[in-house]
């Protein structure tokens, strides 16, 4: 994604293969996260958000560079596409 695109995001959110294909950053950790919210920042997007599946998501804007861990619940996976009459 080239400077010039990205002055005109408000808000980009990339999982971990989505932000190494835009900045050429592998994303396996949150610091390498982190890192790609830098970039996207200094290029010109507003709001970055990386998803990292378990690992959470890492965010940061242009008012509050210092990018966040949010850390992710355990949570029983439910599959919803089951019609309830088999359960």
């Amino acid at each position: 994604m080239g400077c010039d695109v990205c002055q005109h995001v408000d808000i980009i959110c990339l999982n971990e293969t989505e932000s190494e294909i835009v900045t050429g950053l592998s994303v396996t950790s949150v610091n390498e996260a982190k890192a790609v919210t830098s970039i996207l920042l200094e290029r010109g997007c507003q709001t970055v958000i990386v998803t990292l599946g378990a690992q959470g998501s890492v965010f940061a804007t242009a008012d509050q560079t210092e990018a966040v861990h949010v850390p992710t619940r355990l949570v029983e996976a439910v599959d919803t596409t089951v019609s309830a009459k088999y359960m």
